[in-house]
């Protein structure tokens, strides 16, 4: 989990490259087994769920409900036959308060769950911590080090 910020975002990079998206002309579909996402700057599901609608360009117009952003989102989401979810930055969810750490963990395993996609996040030492307090999110991460 926790890495130098140098060396996680080429891991992630690099694991993106490997699995492309690519559009189907006969099915009118594009398919991407990797979404590369960074967390937002404080654990906000509003703004990660328009980070995925706009990392996957999805059309942003109005202002909408989170359940409105979440069900876009997965439906999106759903289409692009998604394999795996890397999260970079995921220690920025230590900015907000206890609770709002605990929604954004329950959020990040319901698109987990919901998707059938496995997740990866990339963090700081700190960020460990916080994924732990989620137990039932901690239990389905193993954490790895990168050397400096």
């Amino acid at each position: 989990m926790a890495a130098p910020a140098f060396g996680k975002t080429m891991i992630a990079k690099r694991m993106e490259s490997l699995y492309p998206s690519n559009y189907r002309s006969d099915l009118g579909v594009t398919r991407t087994p990797i979404l590369l996402l960074q967390a937002p700057p404080a654990p906000d599901e509003r703004r990660f769920y328009q980070h995925i609608l706009a990392s996957i360009g999805a059309p942003m117009w109005g202002r909408h409900t989170i359940s409105e952003l979440e069900v876009r989102a997965l439906s999106h989401l759903r289409g692009m036959v998604l394999k795996m979810i890397m999260i970079d930055e995921v220690h920025n969810l230590l900015a907000g308060s206890y609770r709002e750490q605990r929604r954004f963990l329950n959020m990040l395993r319901f698109l987990s769950n919901d998707l059938c996609a496995s997740l990866v996040v990339f963090g700081v030492n700190e960020a460990a911590e916080a994924v732990r307090g989620d137990e039932q999110l901690a239990r389905r991460l193993d954490e790895h080090f990168l050397p400096l």
